[in-house]
């Protein structure tokens, strides 16, 4: 798959799927059927918390600390790992200290993210 494809698969993911495919699943297939309900009850939260922390990054680039606080969602690394895998927010090369201070590397949205934000 080129860059170009990657992109428009990448952008139908969001659109068809408000930003996550429903077919992505967190509980391993060796989990009980807890955790699969638990995961599926979760999934439209992940998806909101998701879309929040990408909005954040509207703002300028930042770190996952940054990002998950401005959003209001704690523990939003998870998300933004999330983000970065699917190309929506990229690391800029540079890196802040943590409020545990510790360096994080900062991150900046993409043009696909941002289109992804706004909803296009």
């Amino acid at each position: 798959m080129d860059e170009t494809e990657m992109y428009l698969y990448r952008k139908r993911l969001a659109l068809d799927f408000g930003l996550f495919a429903a077919e992505q699943h967190n509980a391993r297939t060796t989990d009980p059927e807890t955790s699969h309900k638990a995961d599926r009850a979760n999934a439209p939260r992940r998806a909101s918390q998701a879309t929040r922390i990408l909005r954040a990054y509207l703002d300028g680039p930042q770190t996952d600390e940054q990002a998950s606080e401005i959003a209001g969602v704690p523990n939003g690394w998870k998300r933004c790992s999330d983000l970065r895998r699917l190309g929506y927010i990229i690391p800029t090369g540079e890196t802040a200290v943590t409020s545990y201070g510790v360096e994080a590397n900062v991150c900046r949205i993409t043009d696909l993210g941002r289109e992804v934000a706004r909803g296009r």
